[in-house]
C-alpha cells in the first residue's frame, strides 16, 4: 500500500519512546524479542532499503551529519515556544551501579557544584524521555563515563561540550565510538583519562577480553573540576 516501514533488530525499550515521542511509533517494527532469537525471525517486503556506512577503518560507524540533523531538527521545540536562556548547566550521565562506571558521583556532582552552574546527575533509564530531553537541553557540559550511555549526547543541545570519562587500562580500549559522535554533532569533546588502579587493570590487559567490563572506579574529582571550569 505504498507504506515505508523501519526495521530494528534490537533496543525495542531504547528506541520505542523516541519514536512515540516523534509520533512514528506505528512505522516501525522490532524482533519478538531482543537477540539472541530462539528461532530466526522472517519478514517479507517489496522492497528493502539497507542504510548504512562504515570508514575505511572498519568497523567504525560512520555517522551520517545529514542524518543527525534532520533527526536532531525533528526534536527540536515548536518555533512558536517562548526563547530559553543560553544553557548554563552541566550534567553528568550516571551509569548507576555497574561496572566501568564511576563509584563516586556524588562527590562528582558536588565538586562541580563549586563551579556555580547547576548540576544535574541524569539516570537515563529511570527518566521519562520528555524529561530527558529538557534535562540534557540544559547542558553546556555534558560529562559521562565511557559506555554506551553517552550515545545521549545527540538530545544536548547545539554548541555543547562533551567530557568522556575513560579508564586508563592495560589494553587498547575501544574508545572512538563517542569522539566522532561528538565531531559529527559538532560538539567540543574532550576525553578525561582516568587512571585504574594496577590491580583491577591487570584483569584486562588481553586483547582477547578486551571487551570485559572494568570493575567500578573513583575519578579524581578535583581534576575534573579543573578540566570543566576551562571549558566555561
Amino acid at each position: 500500500n505504498g507504506e515505508m516501514l523501519a526495521f530494528f533488530h534490537t533496543g525495542q525499550a531504547l528506541v520505542l519512546p523516541v519514536l512515540s515521542y516523534l509520533g512514528v511509533s506505528q512505522s516501525a517494527f522490532f524482533p519478538p524479542t531482543e537477540p539472541p532469537l530462539g528461532q530466526p525471525f522472517h519478514f517479507c517486503a517489496p522492497q528493502m532499503h539497507f542504510d548504512f556506512g562504515t570508514r575505511p577503518q572498519y568497523p567504525r560507524a560512520h555517522f551520517v551529519q545529514s542524518h543527525l540533523r534532520a533527526f536532531r531538527k525533528a526534536l527540536e521545540p515548536p518555533a512558536n515556544r517562548p526563547c530559553v536562556p543560553k544553557p548554563q548547566g552541566i550534567v553528568v550521565i550516571s551509569k548507576g551501579n555497574t561496572s566501568q562506571a564511576p563509584n563516586n558521583e556524588q562527590e562528582i556532582a558536588a565538586a562541580l557544584g563549586g563551579l556555580g552552574r547547576p548540576v544535574t546527575v541524569l539516570h537515563v533509564e529511570a527518566t521519562p524521555f520528555p524529561r530527558l530531553l529538557e534535562i540534557l537541553g540544559s547542558a553546556a557540559v555534558l560529562i559521562g563515563a565511557h559506555g554506551a550511555q553517552l550515545g545521549n549526547m545527540v538530545f544536548a543541545p547545539e554548541g555543547a561540550k562533551v567530557v568522556e570519562i575513560v579508564p586508563q587500562v592495560a589494553f587498547g580500549l575501544l574508545d572512538f565510538h563517542f569522539r566522532d559522535l561528538a565531531g559529527s554533532l559538532n560538539f567540543t569533546y574532550v576525553p578525561f583519562g582516568q587512571e585504574v588502579k594496577a590491580e583491577l587493570g591487570k584483569r584486562n590487559h588481553s586483547h582477547a577480553v578486551q571487551e570485559r567490563p572494568v570493575p567500578a572506579y573513583a575519578v579524581d574529582v578535583d581534576k575534573l573540576r579543573d578540566l570543566v571550569a576551562s571549558l566555561f
